[in-house]
């Protein structure tokens, strides 16, 4: 079920400062949250055993901080105490690919937006009773982070990771300003990774504005465009066989449209797809 929040303003004071930089610019987001209630958020030791049983998941552990301020990976030393997540930064490398997971600083949580456009779960939250954790695609991806080879790595990592953690409560994607409860993240991700079938919903939101129009969000980060959908073709945007979805199926699929093109929509109707504001946005007419 998706609710008809509709997202606020991005920057606003009610967000925290990660989730503030990643909505402010959303070429650089990369990252996903995890939202634990306050005190259930895992330690090292059960970062380590997710590591263990997950699929071709490995990890190293660096020390950000510490009496001599080194980087001290998790095997080298037992003697040194790594139980203080605040300390830590997590590089997990799963498929060969590395992501950093990175736990709050001097143990301060962000504020947590409350305007999100929320699929399938209970949003907001009362504030103060939730930590979060990032996980992020490594340094070394750069810009090639949200290319579709590595963007299924990475949420199948982000899969497996809330389906270990049954604390995990929901995940927060800011390219699409949206929150999702973990069965929603859990059954859209491994439709795509199953059965080919990009998730539209929670990675990629619609919202309505002014003039009845219906607005992607976070369609962007795929592909460098958004849709515009004119008012009265928009379907049941949590339908997996409406025409919300299967644009977004399309273009992250086959890349931005750079001409004017018509397809069938699902309902037999014929629509015009028009690129506009130079190319940044898809008309769909």
């Amino acid at each position: 079920m998706v609710s008809s929040v509709i997202c606020a303003s991005s920057g606003g004071d009610a967000i925290g400062s990660s989730f503030n930089r990643q909505i402010a610019d959303q070429h650089d987001v990369q990252g996903i949250f995890f939202v634990f209630d306050k005190g259930e958020m895992p330690d090292i030791g059960a970062i380590r055993s997710f590591a263990e049983t997950a699929r071709n998941t490995f990890i190293s552990v660096e020390r950000h901080r510490g009496a001599m301020n080194k980087p001290v990976l998790a095997t080298e030393d037992a003697s040194d105490d790594l139980s203080e997540p605040q300390s830590l930064s997590v590089q997990l490398l799963h498929g060969g690919l590395t992501f950093d997971l990175g736990f709050p600083n001097d143990g301060q949580d962000d504020a947590l937006p409350s305007s999100l456009i929320n699929f399938d779960c209970d949003w907001p939250v009362e504030a103060g009773s939730s930590s979060v954790l990032q996980l992020c695609p490594g340094y070394h991806i750069g810009s090639g982070a949200n290319s579709l080879p590595i963007m299924r790595s990475f949420m199948e990592l982000a899969r497996d990771f809330v389906l270990h953690f049954k604390q995990v409560s929901a995940v927060i994607w800011p390219p699409a300003n949206s929150v999702i409860g973990r069965r929603y993240f859990d059954s859209s991700i491994s439709a795509w990774l199953e059965r080919g079938i990009f998730p539209p919903q929670g990675l990629v939101a619609f919202q309505e504005v002014a003039n009845g129009e219906f607005c992607s969000q976070g369609l962007d980060f795929f592909i460098g465009q958004e849709l515009r959908i004119a008012a009265g073709l928009m379907d049941d945007t949590a339908s997996p066989a409406g025409l919300s979805a299967r644009l977004v199926n399309q273009l992250v699929l086959s890349g931005p449209a750079t001409e004017q093109q018509e397809l069938i929509a699902p309902n037999g109707r014929r629509v015009n797809l028009i690129p506009a504001e130079e190319g940044k946005v898809l008309l769909v007419r």
